[in-house]
């Protein structure tokens, strides 16, 4: 610089340019606090920091917060450091804050402690404090991290499992599982109901096969050798003998568990109360058992007497001739009965009950009914009385008169030759009122509930006088339909009154 020669003050142009130059750069950042190297650097982080960093006293106040204080919360700090801490403190919390606080004067250190700060915004934020005291200056060094978001996260999971286990333990099915020597591991509410057992009664106590007969357990480890190979078994059927020594049929499925090595750990089954489906097969095969004989009595009379009168070897007169066409036509009408109740059932399974709606009379509909069964009811030695008032009626004439020929039919069955069996109907309010009693043998109180149920018979002669137990629950069916509602009243060696009711048809422009 000292041999630097410029003419008409170069140098002196240069300088000015140089200071205006200055003038027009970016402003200087602000200056940090004059402290020596090292505490610049702390001061610094202390600035930068995304953690809540603070220092108190022992006293409850805040004596210095960073920026990230109001970032979080939203209070400046002034605003923090006007007023005690705890004052923002969510008050459920302040009881465990202070007794935090109380251990740090004595010189404990704080690691993992949770608590919620009060927002700005009038919300709260769950905060993690690790703090450590200064005694002999009465101060408090915390650091404390936002963790809001991971409460969130764990109360949502806690959410998840308590609806997985309420899923897994209310579940219509059974849930358990097993170790590799059948003891059980875990076991669901659903199954534990089914057997009658407490979980601790169960669970790390019995193994699976000490709930099977003795009968199945041969059935038992032939499927278990062979569950161990393929690592599965489906619809596998057993029986377990509940706590109080009754017996719970099950259809049960399984899978195998095993670790990284390839070795079978634990199993877990799916379990399926049997009962209703064993109660179907066993109806079905009464069932089968009872239309074959059912169908067969008829049969055979039809056949007896039509063979008779084809072989010639009876009597050729009209009368007798006559007497055995008889006996075949009350077998075919018998026979086209009970064909009629399995369509009848058949139909108001599958909901194809059709209903004829018509106007018509409830006196009209038993005096019709009454009419068709006085030959029988004479036949048999019974005196029939109709005592019927009339009502207004919207139903299906044929359905109804159906409904009171079944229970006319069976009070002709079961009442004593020399008895009354009467019919009889009334109005009451906005219903029609329709009877048939007899003086029968009644209805066993153990039995009138189930009644009107499919296959069921009240009476206890009544396998013995025919019939499948399909009329009752046929006329429930056709009286529901309507609307109405169907029962007996009944005591043994008192006789029955069956009864049911029927909506009175509203008049016109009502």
């Amino acid at each position: 610089m000292a041999g630097l020669r410029c003419r008409g003050g170069g140098l002196q142009r240069i300088d000015r340019m140089a200071r205006a130059t200055r003038k027009h750069r970016s402003p200087k950042p602000p200056a940090l606090p004059k402290f020596p190297r090292s505490d610049r650097e702390v001061d610094l982080f202390f600035r930068l920091s995304r953690d809540l960093l603070a220092i108190a006293d022992f006293s409850g106040y805040f004596k210095r917060l960073n920026p990230a204080w109001e970032q979080t919360l939203g209070w400046t700090s002034p605003e923090l450091m006007s007023r005690p801490y705890f004052d923002f403190v969510h008050p459920d919390d302040r009881e465990s804050t202070r007794a935090e606080a109380a251990k740090l004067t004595t010189g404990a250190v704080t690691i993992n402690f949770e608590n919620r700060y009060r927002c700005k915004d009038g919300s709260y934020k769950w905060l993690q404090w690790n703090s450590t005291p200064l005694t002999e200056r009465g101060l408090i060094y915390a650091d404390a991290r936002d963790i809001t978001h991971l409460k969130q996260a764990e109360e949502q999971l806690h959410r998840y499992a308590a609806e997985i286990s309420d899923l897994y333990n209310h579940a219509p099915c059974g849930y358990h599982s097993l170790d590799p020597q059948g003891v059980f591991l875990r076991i669901n509410d659903t199954e534990l109901k089914w057997l009658g057992y407490k979980r601790e009664e169960i669970v790390g106590r019995k193994r699976f096969p000490d709930l099977l007969p003795p009968e199945s357990l041969r059935l038992f480890e032939e499927a278990f050798a062979g569950f161990k190979r393929r690592g599965w078994v489906r619809d596998l059927e057993f029986e377990l003998v509940r706590k109080d020594g009754t017996r719970l049929p099950i259809v049960i499925n399984s899978t195998a568990v095993y670790n990284d090595a390839g070795d079978y750990v634990m199993s877990r089954s799916t379990v399926f109360d049997n009962t209703d489906r064993k109660a179907l097969e066993r109806m079905k095969d009464e069932f089968i058992s009872m239309v074959g004989h059912e169908l067969r009595t008829p049969l055979t009379s039809m056949r007896t007497a039509l063979g008779l009168l084809a072989s010639g070897r009876v009597d050729s007169s009209p009368e007798k001739v006559r007497q055995m066409l008889a006996i075949a036509l009350d077998e075919t009408d018998r026979l086209a009965r009970l064909v009629s109740d399995m369509l009848d059932l058949q139909r108001l399974e599958l909901g194809r009950f059709k209903l004829l709606l018509k106007s018509c009379d409830a006196a009209e509909l038993v005096h019709q009914a009454a009419d068709a069964l006085q030959p029988v009811a004479e036949k048999a030695g019974l005196r029939l009385e109709v005592s019927a008032q009339p009502a207004p009626l919207r139903a299906d004439p044929d359905r109804i008169v159906q409904v009171l020929t079944n229970l006319l039919t069976n009070a002709v069955k079961f009442a004593p030759a020399g008895t009354i069996v009467r019919a009889s109907s009334e109005q009451r309010d906005a219903e029609a009122v329709f009877r048939v009693a007899d003086e029968g043998p009644g209805v066993a109180p153990e039995l009138r509930s189930a009644i009107f149920d499919r296959f069921r018979q009240g009476r206890s002669e009544a396998r013995a006088r025919g019939g499948m137990g399909l009329g009752l629950y046929i006329c429930r069916g056709i009286v529901e339909q309507h609307g109405g509602r169907i029962g007996v009243e009944s005591a043994p060696d008192q006789g029955s009154t069956f009864w049911f009711t029927l909506p009175v048809r509203k008049e016109e422009g009502a």
